[in-house]
């Protein structure tokens, strides 16, 4: 089991790989430019290249998404609204702000919170699973669904 100072950290570490990726593909922006998702990550793919735009809503919104996994846990009221992106600007900023919300919901856990349930997904835990990460169906597990769902975008 992680500790709240790792999974922390790994989160620090997704959201500055965010941050850098939205900055970096400024100029491709709109630019099917990105492999498509994989069948085995998501068995409904389309099989269409994504453009760092598509990418960017996407991760931002599975934070936002799994932020409210891990307040159910907590039993914290969570309402997130997604940010409208269109430009790369847009994106840095929704970056900063999804993860603000993320520093706030982990001001109310602990070591002990982390095994509290959570609604983490079979199709998470087998998202995880491609990536060689275990991940339960826990306060932790969403939090490092965080971690993990957005570094792999920020990729």
């Amino acid at each position: 089991m992680a500790t709240l100072t790792e999974l922390t950290t790994d989160i620090a570490t997704a959201h500055d790989q965010m941050r850098a990726a939205v900055e970096g593909a400024a100029a491709i922006w709109e630019d099917a430019v990105l492999p498509p998702e994989a069948d085995e990550v998501n068995p409904s793919a389309s099989g269409d290249a994504w453009t760092p735009q598509h990418a960017a809503r996407h991760a931002i919104g599975g934070v936002a998404f799994f932020m409210g996994f891990a307040a159910t846990g907590l039993g914290i009221d969570f309402e997130f609204v997604r940010p409208e992106i269109e430009t790369s600007e847009d994106a840095a900023r929704a970056v900063d702000s999804v993860f603000a919300g993320v520093d706030s919901l982990i001001a109310g856990a602990s070591d002990e919170s982390l095994i509290l349930e959570a609604p983490v997904g079979d199709g998470q835990i087998a998202y995880a699973s491609t990536k060689g990460i275990e991940v339960k169906k826990n306060v932790e597990g969403a939090l490092r669904m965080i971690a993990l769902h957005t570094a792999d975008h920020a990729q």
